[in-house]
């Protein structure tokens, strides 16, 4: 529909009385090509008339976006310049190092983090950046109109502008610096060593004695970096130059390493002191710059490791030492599997220190390609090549000035060995064959006991996708009607819902899905009229059921009830998010901010942070009597509401917009958080940022942001930055640092993640919680990885993925601890995803408004195995379904959970869906039985309280 307000033929016409046409800019309608729409006039007035209406493809291939009833949403496109390798700060200049003496240095640029957040629910259109333009902000020369490329900067500071532009039409500029210097960098370059009983030898890394450690050291009096055997006894070696601006014939060099070892100093290769005979030495420095070696071991663990190096009395200025980057040795530690099936493939992870670009690598004598994956000067990772005999090989890498590292030893196995961790790409299909393009704007999905894949929609609605798990061709869909909500109107029309959350109780035995509903832009672009002044309020939580309407065939859900009620819902695009139960029965609920860094911005929507805002709110559904209603003291103004009745409390606060909450097997609760953006709002670093007087004149409407009184971040946002996204252990009472000045006490100043530190450098309180990990924005799902596969060495860790084109991510936890990664699992992502029973992963895609699966790379097995079972959780009651995956299956074969037995109600040779048994709480494994051979899945399935 297309509605025409303040519309005047008659003025347009210069107050001729003659035919008139006119062309109508700015109007979208969608696809008119396959639906129908209506043009509606909100009056006809001194008796024009209108002949004809001629509706014509638009010129250019952009969206205009409106403001009208439920029509589009949309702020500027939003542009961010990133690079490679990552770099966690988006906004923060680059350094990069010219190894190889050429003057210059290979950088790949990422835009992918740009986006839009364009949408148009009633017309199925998001939005997506469209054009892409990198130039030189000094000359105005377009270096690419890629979205990534890469390009050989000079040495010096290149400034980089990146301008892109969404379908809607709106663009936007950001800039970053890329810093390339010469191989001469600043401190030593030291190389530590576990267990050496004996001075380390110059000139021999990678050879016979293999630094386990290494690492920059700015000053020549060592205040030793933490490491893994810094407690121990161990040895370093440190080479470097020394700048001189003066000759001096002779002068004294000293050591001091205050009883807790020995040293050596070299000067080339001659030793000009050893600590086992004197502390001093007397040696002739030009001008220019020297070559020193210092060389430690300590012998003493009583006392603590130090080591000065003095001239002439003194330790030199951190400026007049430097090392040359080119002589760096690059050291491997450790290579993750060590050991792979002789047909290749396996995705191994090395780790190490000094990996600079460029490098080489040799795998058993072969050149392997450094895979686009995580790369950094402490990792990278490669495949192994295809070998024609098992037994050990060799991993070494060169760096670009032709310096070998030391070896790393991979064993081939026979065929037989675990296939090694990868998926492939493919799609979910319609029927046909062809693309599945009926959804509607997914932003969540679950898993159902029925194995459909529930996905909740922009549009408010719920779309229900059965599909073959073999040919991934869907062979069903349905969906709910639109929700809609009364008390929010727009021209006495209902709202209807935004759904970014989707999950089922675990005990329930019908198909019963909740969903996290509510207006977003509410006011930012006139969804709800403005006289309704609590609809800063409007989320909730709604529950459907199985049901039909008769006005819709298609309709296989309908209304059920509201569980909760009163979340708060920011005018723009942060919002009800992420639903997961607690063990007791308890929904846990991610709720968005409404600010950037803690001070309203217009781009955010221009509001201040409200009691229950920037949260995971606990709903106490286990409560007899729960009364899911919130409300408020002063229901009209969040920045002053405080929740006077309701049974949901605050369970952790401080999260900026959690989108993804999830529990795994062992109880622990994980979220993803997106960071903030540079200029969308600035920080918040105390409670007296805030002033009730000003705030009360204050009018989110107008575009200027609630200046911060810290200046902290760069000329183009100077009281705010950009910080990635977190992946957090969520625990009850914990803050994570992003500031609401409504809650106050500790929690009103934002804690940069990467030094823990206030915005003016003060620490954070002991309420903080840090997070497990950052990863390039935007992070939007997160889930743990149950099937197993590869003999079980994905399983238990956490997948998380991004959205618009992104990336798939694995790192293995446990508890609050990271063990392993954040490693790349794939170069493509989605805005959530869910496993089924044979390990495949399902990712719907907001933007392409279809599914794509990434299914796991593994050899066909022989004889009965199982892989998997989802859903995992269950009630205690039992009566629920589970579906069962692997291969193998009979007529015959039985299943049981926790040695009861689960009846078989469907079967096939790769899948079987069962009724789980009652059982007591906690973790129980499942085993299926053919022909008296058993399979066994440890751990399958965890049971409530």
């Amino acid at each position: 529909m297309i509605q025409l307000e303040s519309f005047d033929i008659f003025e347009q016409a210069g107050g001729c009385r003659k035919g008139v046409e006119v062309t109508l800019k700015g109007q979208t309608v969608g696809a008119v090509e396959t639906k129908p729409f209506t043009i509606r006039f909100s009056g006809i007035v001194n008796k024009a008339q209108i002949n004809y209406i001629i509706v014509e493809k638009a010129k250019a291939a952009c969206v205009p976006a409106s403001t009208s009833g439920e029509l589009a949403a949309d702020h500027a496109a939003h542009s961010v310049p990133g690079s490679y390798p990552p770099q966690l700060n988006v906004n923060s200049p680059r350094t990069y190092v010219d190894s190889d003496g050429d003057g210059f240095v290979p950088v790949t640029i990422d835009g992918r983090g740009s986006h839009s957040h364009f949408f148009d629910s009633a017309n199925n259109i998001i939005g997506r950046i469209t054009d892409y333009t990198w130039s030189i902000a000094e000359t105005g020369e377009v270096v690419s109109r890629k979205q990534s490329f890469t390009y050989r900067f000079p040495l010096g500071t290149t400034r980089l502008k990146l301008s892109v532009t969404d379908n809607s039409c709106t663009t936007d500029e950001a800039e970053t610096t890329v810093t390339v210097t010469g191989a001469i960098q600043a401190g030593q370059y030291c190389y530590f060593y576990d267990g050496l009983d004996e001075l380390p030898k110059i000139g021999e890394e990678g050879a016979s004695q293999n630094p386990a450690f290494a690492a920059v050291v700015q000053s020549a009096t060592l205040g030793f970096p933490s490491f893994s055997f810094s407690d121990t006894q161990f040895a370093v070696k440190c080479t470097f130059f020394l700048e001189v601006n003066t000759d001096a014939p002779l002068s004294e060099i000293s050591v001091s390493t205050f009883g807790s070892g020995i040293a050596r100093v070299y000067k080339g290769e001659d030793i000009i002191l050893d600590t086992a005979t004197s502390d001093t030495a007397e040696t002739s420095l030009a001008v220019g710059l020297t070559g020193f070696e210092v060389v430690y071991l300590r012998t003493t663990l009583s006392a603590t490791p130090k080591l000065h190096f003095l001239v002439d009395g003194a330790a030199p200025a951190a400026p007049r030492i430097s090392h040359d980057r080119k002589m760096v040795v690059p050291i491997l530690t450790s290579a993750t599997p060590a050991e792979g099936p002789i047909r290749g493939g396996t995705m191994v992870k090395v780790t190490g220190y000094g990996l600079f670009t460029p490098f080489t690598v040799k795998f058993a004598g072969e050149t392997v390609t450094v895979l686009d994956s995580g790369q950094s000067p402490t990792q990278f990772f490669v495949k192994s090549p295809t070998v024609a005999s098992a037994g050990p090989v060799e991993i070494r890498t060169t760096s670009g000035t032709e310096v070998s590292s030391n070896a790393l030893t991979f064993t081939y196995g026979g065929a037989e060995s675990c296939d090694s961790i990868g998926f492939t790409r493919t799609e979910l299909k319609k029927a046909n064959g062809s693309p599945l393009d009926t959804l509607e704007l997914p932003t969540s999905a679950a898993i159902g006991q029925d194995g459909k894949i529930y996905l909740g929609t922009l549009g408010g609605t719920v779309q229900v996708v059965e599909y073959d798990v073999d040919t991934l061709k869907m062979t069903s869909q349905c969906h709910s009607k639109a929700l809609k909500d009364s008390k929010y109107t727009k021209n006495s029309i209902p709202a209807v819902r935004d759904i970014l959350g989707i999950t089922f109780d675990p005990r329930d035995k019908e198909m019963k899905p909740y969903v996290s509903t509510s207006t977003i832009f509410w006011h930012e672009r006139e969804r709800v009229d403005r006289s309704i002044k609590d609809v800063w309020s409007n989320g909730a939580v709604d529950r459907l059921k199985p049901g039909t309407d008769p006005t819709d065939s298609g309709v296989c859900l309908v209304y059920d009830k509201r569980i909760v009620s009163g979340i708060p819902v920011s005018n723009h695009d942060h919002s009800v998010n992420g639903l997961v139960f607690t063990q007791n029965g308890d929904l846990l609920i991610t709720v968005g901010g409404n600010t950037n860094m803690g001070l309203p911005g217009y781009k955010l929507g221009g509001y201040w942070e409200s009691e229950y805002s920037a949260a995971v709110l606990i709903a106490r559904l286990s409560k007899p009597s729960f009364d899911g209603d919130i409300k408020y003291q002063f229901p009209t103004e969040p920045r002053k509401a405080k929740m006077i009745s309701g049974d949901v409390d605050l369970y952790a606060t401080g999260l900026r917009n959690s989108f993804s909450i999830t529990m795994t097997g062992k109880e622990q609760i994980y979220a993803t958080d997106n960071g903030p953006n540079c200029s969308f709002g600035d920080t918040s670093a105390s409670c007296s940022d805030y002033d009730e007087a000003r705030a009360a004149a204050w009018d989110p409407d107008a575009e200027v942001d609630w200046e911060g009184k810290v200046r902290h971040g760069w000329v183009s946002c100077p009281f705010s930055l950009s910080r990635p996204d977190k992946i957090l252990h969520v625990t009850p009472g914990s803050w994570y640092g992003h500031p609401n000045i409504n809650r106050g006490g500790v929690e009103c100043a934002w804690i940069d993640p990467f030094d823990d530190l206030t915005a003016d450098d003060k620490p954070a309180p002991s309420k903080y919680k840090k997070a497990m990990t950052t990863l390039q924005s935007p992070l939007t799902g997160i889930g743990e990885y149950r099937a197993n596969h590869f003999c079980g060495k994905l399983r238990g860790e956490l997948i998380m993925s991004t959205y618009k084109s992104g990336k798939t991510w694995r790192m293995g936890v446990n508890g609050g601890a990271v063990t392993s990664g954040p490693d790349q699992l794939s170069s493509d992502g989605g805005i959530t995803f869910v496993e089924n029973a044979h390990g495949d992963l399902i990712f719907p895609r907001l933007s392409e408004k279809d599914v794509f699966v990434l299914r796991p790379d593994v050899t066909a097995s022989a004889g009965l195995y199982v892989v998997g079972a989802v859903p995992f959780r269950h009630g205690k009651g039992g009566g629920t379904e589970i579906i069962v995956g692997g291969g193998g299956f009979g007529a015959s074969t039985t299943v049981t959970i926790g040695s009861k037995t689960c009846v078989v109600t469907k079967r096939s040779a790769k899948e079987m869906t069962c009724t789980v048994p009652a059982h007591t709480s906690g973790l129980k494994s499942l085993t299926v039985v053919s022909s008296g051979i058993s399979a066994e899945l440890p751990d399958a399935v965890l049971y409530m309280k």
